[in-house]
């Protein structure tokens, strides 16, 4: 069902050729039962709370809130989907998961994921970067300023703690935290934003550890 590797790899390759060749390209109808999969296992999944979870089936059955292969990167396509999000039910468990991940950033920003051996990391896949276009799309579906508030929050730790000795990939890497800021100002247009994206770009091409591979 992930980023990576699933269902919504490919909801996400549509919204991208529909967006590159400026025209709908696919039945509306068909990206609704696609979305509709991913809903169901994730409410066949979901916690006492009404919490959708997407447990990887390989190599085991852990679950994240990360982009690649997490409840993240499975949220945003789905909260981009206006057809589903009329379903008063569904709209409950989106929101439910949003706030999930929303109860799991401390005061620092810092987001806490919940795979054993990642609570700490702070990239793409996990963490406060992670957490950035959630809680910006949450934002600009519900309305609710605690969404844009969380967001900027994480961003603000994804800034100081977000550059990665493992180099400038994108799921692992700095490059990823950078395209997260980068989120942040096209919503916000905080000239802020503009400034930290430009120092953490100074930075790494300044530092050969992050961008030469000898």
């Amino acid at each position: 069902m992930d980023y990576d590797r699933g269902l919504t790899g490919l909801l996400y390759t549509i919204e991208f050729l529909e967006g590159y060749y400026g025209q709908q390209l696919f039945d509306r109808q068909v990206i609704v039962e696609i979305a509709m999969k991913i809903i169901n296992y994730g409410i066949q999944n979901k916690l006492k709370n009404d919490t959708m979870v997407f447990p990887e089936p390989f190599p085991d059955d852990r679950i994240t809130i990360g982009l690649g292969r997490g409840s993240g990167g499975i949220l945003i396509r789905l909260l981009r989907i206006p057809e589903i999000l009329k379903n008063d039910t569904i709209s409950m468990y989106l929101r439910q998961t949003v706030d999930y991940i929303l109860a799991r950033q401390l005061d620092n920003g810092r987001v806490v994921d919940n795979q054993p051996g990642m609570e700490n990391r702070v990239q793409w896949c996990h963490g406060a970067p992670a957490a950035i276009p959630v809680f910006l799309e949450a934002y600009k579906v519900f309305g609710d300023k605690k969404y844009l508030q969380a967001a900027e929050l994480s961003a603000d730790y994804t800034f100081k703690y977000g550059v990665l000795a493992k180099g400038m990939g994108l799921c692992h890497g700095t490059t990823s935290n950078i395209y997260m800021l980068i989120d942040v100002y096209r919503v916000t247009n905080d000239p802020k934003w503009r400034y930290y994206i430009i120092e953490l770009f100074k930075f790494s091409l300044d530092t050969p550890l992050l961008t030469d591979p000898e």
